[in-house]
């Protein structure tokens, strides 16, 4: 392990959830803000249909409902895209590079996004384990 300077290095990037379409997986409540004690704006029924805005913190993602915009919690949506791994990657609790390791994914490995990058990092979700990524890793 070392460091190296950023400018000379290459990598992959994410795909955007920014107007990716997706339903939820259950009834989920749309929230004014990124956490469970946001005020709920309405409950969606299982099988709803939202628009992401491309926003994304503390496992929460921005969604358009019919016009009405809010958040909602990543992990009860299905469609949202996926990436691959390019490298053996780190998968941590948290988006920093103190953040301890869960574990380590293997090079090749499809991972679902459930957030849009934060301070270089993204949420995924692999193996029955959700975390953060280094998003450079991601193709």
């Amino acid at each position: 392990q070392g460091w190296a300077y950023a400018t000379y290095l290459r990598g992959g990037s994410p795909p955007s959830i920014k107007n990716v379409k997706v339903r939820t997986t259950d009834a989920l409540n749309l929230r004014s803000g990124p956490s469970q004690g946001s005020r709920v704006l309405r409950t969606l029924p299982r099988g709803s249909r939202l628009t992401l805005t491309g926003e994304s913190k503390n496992g929460f993602v921005g969604a358009n409902v019919g016009g009405r915009k809010g958040w909602v919690a990543a992990q009860y949506l299905s469609g949202l895209p996926a990436a691959t791994v390019s490298s053996p990657l780190n998968l941590r609790a948290g988006a920093a590079l103190n953040s301890r390791v869960i574990a380590v994914i293997p090079r090749g490995t499809r991972v679902r996004l459930l957030g849009a990058p934060e301070n270089g990092y993204v949420r995924i979700y692999t193996n029955g384990r959700s975390g953060f990524v280094y998003a450079a890793f991601l193709t």
